[in-house]
């Protein structure tokens, strides 16, 4: 599944669009700020975390730093839950 946009919307969500149109809001900030890759969590302050791109269909960080599988984001794993009152 290769994502075609993303924009970042506030604080760790950002919205993909995938290929065939489906369209996925993520959260991200766990990803970043729990993982036990420096590498990875070099991403968490939000002047980097927003410095994301597409390339290739692949959501990535930095010169080929860090990127998440696109196939995980389509099967809804970072899908931001909302909240209702």
């Amino acid at each position: 599944m290769n994502i075609t946009e993303a924009t970042y919307l506030h604080d760790y969500l950002i919205e993909v669009r995938f290929k065939d149109g489906t369209i996925r809001t993520i959260d991200l900030e766990s990803f970043f700020k729990s993982s036990r890759l420096q590498l990875v969590r070099k991403f968490y302050p939000l002047e980097l975390f927003r410095q994301f791109r597409v390339e290739d269909g692949v959501l990535c960080w930095g010169d080929n730093e860090c990127d998440i599988n696109p196939n995980n984001i389509y099967s809804g794993i970072y899908d931001a839950q909302l909240v209702t009152d």
